[in-house]
């Protein structure tokens, strides 16, 4: 099934780039396709910090121990890109969740990622905090006792409304929601999704929520080749950039 003809995604153009342009007031949205034993994972992996290269290697699976390396470090490098140093020398300062932020020294740059097999993507703002979280579809998912436990009520609503064989994309469309908002608090999913209403229909691709502190957040919902994909932020109507890397030698 074509994601766009059963959920409304914000409009993206995927530039193909291979260098990384200046970050001012937009939101900048970067896709990597990670690969299987690169050439250069060798080098990679010496960027990464100590606490970074212990999570890699206590992975049994080669492939998700190259694709650990590859994000890790391509985030790195982006970073670096962004902030005029090298991925090396990034260093991360850690939330009481342990959500990743560049330590004071760096050039304020807020970011988030993350992946679902082979893809990475990528967000980073001058301005407001990040939340992302990507889905792969299709997919085969037992996802009505976990919408029970997780959705609103509203929610459950919006997915049982559906044609049934739209419904898998639509719980993992609001899944990224529930995980991306999770996310941009720095509270990942221990947080009770229940009680936050994400979705009102899953023929809009933006939402507005506030959380127990009165914040307002703008949910965006978007897709990338057959993934789903949501961001947050604080920043409403924001002008956001996609972005492809070119890093196939």
């Amino acid at each position: 099934m074509n994601l766009s003809s059963s959920l409304a995604l914000l409009p993206s153009e995927w530039k193909l780039q291979s260098s990384v342009p200046t970050l001012n007031d937009e939101t900048h949205i970067w896709a990597i396709q990670l690969q299987k034993s690169p050439p250069y994972q060798q080098q990679q992996f010496q960027w990464l910090s100590t606490r970074e290269k212990n999570k890699a290697q206590r992975m049994r699976v080669d492939i998700k121990r190259d694709y650990q390396i590859q994000a890790r470090a391509w985030l790195r490098w982006l970073l670096a890109a962004y902030v005029d140093t090298t991925p090396e020398q990034i260093k991360y300062r850690y939330g009481p969740l342990g959500k990743p932020y560049l330590q004071t020294c760096h050039r304020q740059v807020y970011f988030n990622a993350t992946d679902s097999g082979s893809t990475l993507l990528c967000a980073f703002s001058t301005k407001h905090e990040l939340g992302l979280d990507v889905e792969s579809t299709p997919r085969q998912v037992k996802f009505r006792r976990i919408a029970e436990r997780k959705f609103t009520r509203k929610e459950q609503q919006v997915l049982n409304s559906l044609y049934p064989y739209e419904q898998s994309n639509g719980f993992l469309a609001i899944w990224t929601r529930k995980e991306a908002f999770g996310k941009a608090l720095g509270i990942g999913i221990r947080y009770p999704m229940n009680q936050y209403h994400l979705c009102d229909s899953l023929q809009s691709h933006y939402h507005q929520t506030s959380d127990q502190y009165e914040r307002n957040w703008g949910l965006i919902q978007f897709a990338y080749n057959n993934n789903i994909a949501c961001l947050v932020s604080r920043q409403d109507h924001q002008q956001i950039h996609f972005y492809k890397l070119d890093n196939h030698e």
